[in-house]
C-alpha cells in the first residue's frame, strides 16, 4: 500500500496597503515600532518534541529518501492540494517525526513568521481553506483516494487553535502492485492541529493507515502530545 502524505497547507502571499485622506494640518509622525525578534532554525530546534516527551510506544522515525510523486488528478480546487507555507519563504521552519509503526506516525512542524500580524493572516487563511476544502478525490495510475476534512473538538492551547479530523479511503488498481495483482483497499485517519503562539505555528499531525480494518488514532493522545509541544515552544 502506498503511503501518501496528507497535505493541508498551501501558499498565501498577502499585501496590505493603507491610505489616508489629505489634510491641511501638519502630519504627526508616529515613531516606528522596533522589529520583532525572529527566531532562527537552531533556536526553534530546541522547541521541538523529543521522544522523551511522548507517551509510551513512540520512537524516532528513520530518515527516508524522497520518492518521486506520480502525476494525479483531483476533484478538489487547486488550493486544496497545494502548500500554504513553504520552508524557503519563512524565517525559520523545523520539523521532526516519530512512529509507533510504519503505519502509525506523528509529525511536528514549528514555524516562525516575521511578525504576529503575518502569523494571524496565515492562520485566517488556513481557517478559510478548511471551510472550502471539506472533501476531494485524487487518482493516479496506481490508485484512487477519497479524503474528507471536518472540525475536531479540541481545547484552545495558544492564542488560536485549529483542529481537524481527516479521513481517507484508498483503493489500488489491479495490476499496479508488483506483489498483489488484485484490488486492495485501505483507510487513513489523522488528527491535524495548528496552534498559534504569537508569531509561531505549532503543527501536529497524528496519523495512521490500515489495510485490514478502519484506521484510527487516539485524539486524547493527540491532545496530550499537543500540550507538551506548546510547553516546549513556550520555553524557546
Amino acid at each position: 500500500m502506498s503511503k501518501k502524505p496528507i497535505a493541508l497547507l498551501g501558499v498565501l502571499v498577502l499585501a496590505l496597503f493603507g491610505c489616508t485622506k489629505p489634510s491641511n494640518r501638519a502630519a504627526t509622525i508616529k515613531p516606528s515600532e522596533p522589529p520583532e525578534k525572529v527566531a532562527s532554525d537552531s533556536e526553534l530546534q530546541a522547541g521541538l518534541l523529543t521522544v522523551q516527551d511522548l507517551p509510551t510506544g513512540w520512537s524516532p522515525k528513520p530518515a527516508e529518501s524522497p520518492s518521486p510523486t506520480p502525476s494525479s488528478t483531483s476533484s478538489a480546487t487547486p488550493e486544496c492540494t497545494k502548500t500554504l507555507i513553504r520552508k524557503a519563504e519563512t524565517p525559520a521552519y523545523v520539523e521532526t517525526s516519530f512512529q509507533k509503526s510504519e503505519f502509525h506516525q506523528l509529525s511536528q512542524l514549528l514555524i516562525s513568521f516575521k511578525s504576529r500580524n503575518e502569523a494571524k493572516s496565515k492562520f485566517k487563511e488556513l481557517e478559510a481553506r478548511s471551510q472550502r476544502c471539506q472533501s476531494w478525490t485524487e487518482e493516479d495510475a496506481e490508485s484512487s483516494s477519497k479524503y474528507s476534512l471536518a472540525p475536531l473538538s479540541f481545547p484552545n492551547l495558544g492564542d488560536e487553535t485549529l483542529a481537524f479530523k481527516m479521513k481517507g479511503e484508498y483503493k489500488s488498481k489491479p495490476g499496479s502492485d508488483e506483489d498483489f495483482n488484485l484490488e486492495l483497499t485501505g483507510s487513513a485517519d489523522a488528527d491535524i492541529v495548528v496552534i498559534r503562539l504569537g508569531k509561531l505555528f505549532i503543527v501536529i499531525a497524528h496519523q495512521a493507515v490500515s489495510l485490514f480494518e478502519p484506521a484510527t488514532v487516539d485524539s486524547k493522545e493527540t491532545e496530550t502530545i499537543s500540550r507538551k509541544a506548546v510547553e516546549r515552544a513556550k520555553a524557546i
